[in-house]
């Protein structure tokens, strides 16, 4: 008896990741790319060429880097 309960339960199981997998299809949309601004443009621009600073509006961007356990990230300030 245990078995044929098991496998109406799979049988179930199956069809509701049917029925949900179908609704998700329905609501996915297509997002286009965000324009980026200029100073992002040459900030990326600076950080892929890791330039220790660059020039933007007549103000200076200078490299810093993270403290501690965020000592990965890399990011420029005008200070």
């Amino acid at each position: 008896m245990s078995v044929k309960k098991s496998i109406k339960n799979v049988k179930k199981s199956l069809k509701y990741v049917k029925k949900t997998s179908k609704r998700g299809l329905k609501n996915v949309k297509k997002t286009s790319k965000k324009v980026k601004n200029d100073f992002f443009k040459i900030m990326l621009k600076a950080k892929k060429q890791s330039l220790p600073s660059f020039l933007y509006n007549g103000k200076t961007y200078k490299k810093n880097n993270g403290k501690g356990n965020k000592s990965h990230l890399v990011f420029y300030s005008s200070k």
